[in-house]
């Protein structure tokens, strides 16, 4: 989906506003089409946004989004690692934490 990788593009590179462009867009398609709340969280993270990368992260768990599961490995979510929202959410998959 282009517009999660432009999202990843532009928040890592600092240009927030293009960033949450992206999300807008990805909330707006999400309102005709499914869109996996697992890529908005990882454009939240990757713009610093922890409590907003979570609500995303836990509206998925309760999806029970099969790429949720990768957070345990996607570079993406390290900016998310240290806090123990994450350890919780890997524990709750059983994927450790």
């Amino acid at each position: 989906m282009c517009v999660v990788v432009l999202g990843h593009a532009f928040a890592k590179s600092g240009k927030r506003a293009e960033a949450e462009q992206q999300v807008a867009k990805l909330q707006e398609i999400g309102k005709t089409r499914y869109v996996r709340q697992y890529y908005i969280g990882t454009i939240y993270a990757a713009l610093g946004e922890k409590d907003k990368a979570f609500e995303e992260l836990e509206k998925a768990f309760a999806a029970c989004d099969c790429y949720l599961p990768r957070a345990a490995v996607d570079p993406f979510m390290d900016p998310l690692r240290d806090d123990p929202r994450f350890k919780d959410l890997m524990r709750r998959m059983n994927l450790g934490g």
